[in-house]
């Protein structure tokens, strides 16, 4: 799996039979919300779609994979997070030394910036589409 939106895709096949109105009821995320992440154009998930994904327990998919397509899909098959072992350790131990807070934290800051650059790039559309409406006024006259 090359992109997140694939993994996505693979997590609706693999636990909900391809249907993603399940997975879309399951995670409590909109209909679509999803369809947009799994549609062509694939959009990108955004960090609060991820954090319901990863964050329930009931299916377990491992962060690793689900980010960035390493190891396995689910947490059952790397470790449990209802392991007391994990608990008890004085530092969290984590599956291939990620530290997946920075992880997460990195994606939102990504979001974040793409966020920045979506209102600069609608601001210019705006003054754009004014100057075409000043013109054309302009021209009546």
């Amino acid at each position: 799996m090359e992109t997140i939106q694939e993994r996505v895709v693979e997590i609706i096949n693999y636990y909900f039979n391809g249907n993603e109105s399940k997975m879309a009821r399951e995670f409590m995320i909109p209909q679509s919300t999803l369809k947009g992440i799994t549609g062509k154009p694939f959009n990108k998930p955004s960090f609060d779609i991820i954090y319901k994904i990863l964050s329930n327990e009931k299916y377990q998919i491992n962060p690793v994979w689900f980010i960035i397509g390493k190891g396995e899909k689910t947490l059952s098959n790397a470790f449990s997070l209802k392991e007391p072992k994990a608990l008890e350790l004085n530092e969290p131990q984590e599956p291939y030394g990620i530290n997946y807070k920075d992880k997460f934290d990195t994606v939102k800051d990504e979001i974040n910036k793409l966020k920045d650059e979506l209102y600069k790039l609608n601001s210019e559309l705006k003054d754009v589409y004014k100057g075409i409406v000043i013109g054309k006024s302009g021209s009546n006259n």
